[in-house]
């Protein structure tokens, strides 16, 4: 329980400051916060029975409690870490074959049924609506450009416009229609 309050404290600290919420920082100030609680909870009990202990208690009983205190506070921040699927990785990957899902998605095109999503490494069919698949490439950052087009910001090469005609050249170097309602749309994120 001591050690749990510590670690507690240990957070505390460093939600308060400025410091990086990597998981080694965050590990090593719950290990020095379990340390130095359960080191006084050690002292005190060692006082009340025994006495005042002498100079080695003081430099080796610490470094003990902050091995231990380590190794339990690391296995806490790793089971409690959210994995990197559940926060950055679009849905839709887990839809597209396996070879695909480690590419950068460029864009969706809506096909009868299906929609063909357009990666760095290929493409691939779905079944599904393109309003879903587009919901399912969150948190990507891109647009919807047509009625049958959504790009990815980071999928896109260059943006041209001719007779009034506004197109997008992915990656690949496939090219994309924008409609003329969504031209406006482009241009106010910067890619035109």
């Amino acid at each position: 329980m001591a050690g749990g309050m510590g670690a507690m404290i240990g957070n505390h600290f460093i939600s308060k400051t400025q410091f990086s919420h990597k998981p080694w920082v965050l590990v090593f100030a719950q290990s020095i916060g379990a340390t130095t609680i359960v080191f006084l909870c050690f002292l005190g009990l060692r006082v009340i029975t025994t006495g005042w202990p002498g100079s080695e208690f003081y430099y080796t009983i610490p470094f003990f409690i902050w091995i231990i205190s380590l190794v339990i506070s690391g296995v806490s921040v790793l089971a409690n870490r959210p994995s990197q699927s559940s926060n950055d990785r679009p849905d839709i990957f887990e839809r597209i074959k396996p070879g695909l899902r480690s590419a950068d998605i460029y864009a969706l095109s809506a096909e009868d049924h299906y929609v063909r999503v357009i990666t760095s490494a290929g493409d691939d069919l779905i079944l599904m609506r393109l309003s879903d698949a587009i919901k399912e490439t969150a948190p990507l950052i891109g647009l919807q450009v047509h009625r049958s087009w959504w790009v990815a910001e980071k999928g896109v090469k260059s943006v041209s416009r001719a007779d009034g005609k506004m197109t997008i050249t992915l990656n690949n170097d496939s090219v994309v229609p924008v409609s003329r309602a969504n031209q406006k749309i482009v241009r106010d994120a910067s890619w035109a």
